[in-house]
């Protein structure tokens, strides 16, 4: 979904927390980095999952400020309280958006932060069920799922 638009209302609340108008298809990364972040580190395997998921999803390329920005947030973990804002936005943009679309987002990004905690060396892709995560992991996950409106089954 590379041609997004953030409604103008989430615009101002997205640069009142010091970003500028063209990165915010990053507020949908910021379930994939607390699913990563869980643990209070980074495997190199989260990184490539999330990595993935910017560029296959949104056509976020190195060499952007986009990209720069992901990077930063790969190297250190967002505050709690910015993870909060960004849900907060990412929950008003789903919540604007049409039944249906809203629906496949949840779900895809429901998919990819259990394709991040997936990555993880110790846990693999070989089961990829909510109960083989670590529970770090699972309970951000579950976290994540309240937030965007629906729960997965363990």
């Amino acid at each position: 979904m590379k041609n997004l638009q953030m409604p103008q209302n989430l615009i101002k609340k997205w640069e009142k927390l010091g970003f500028v108008r063209n990165n915010f298809r990053l507020v949908f990364l910021a379930p994939l980095l607390q699913t990563a972040w869980a643990e209070g580190f980074l495997q190199a395997g989260e990184r490539r999952a999330i990595e993935n998921f910017a560029v296959l999803e949104f056509g976020i390329e190195p060499d952007t400020s986009e990209y720069s920005e992901l990077k930063f947030w790969l190297d250190e973990r967002p505050a709690d309280d910015l993870f909060e804002k960004m849900n907060q936005i990412l929950n008003e943009w789903l919540d604007a958006m049409q039944v249906n679309t809203r629906n496949r987002w949840r779900n895809r990004l429901l998919q990819a932060c259990l394709d991040v905690a997936h990555s993880s060396p110790r846990i693999g892709f070989a089961a990829r069920k909510l109960s083989n995560v670590c529970p770090d992991e699972k309970r951000e996950i579950m976290q994540i799922s309240r937030r965007l409106g629906f729960m997965p089954t363990a």
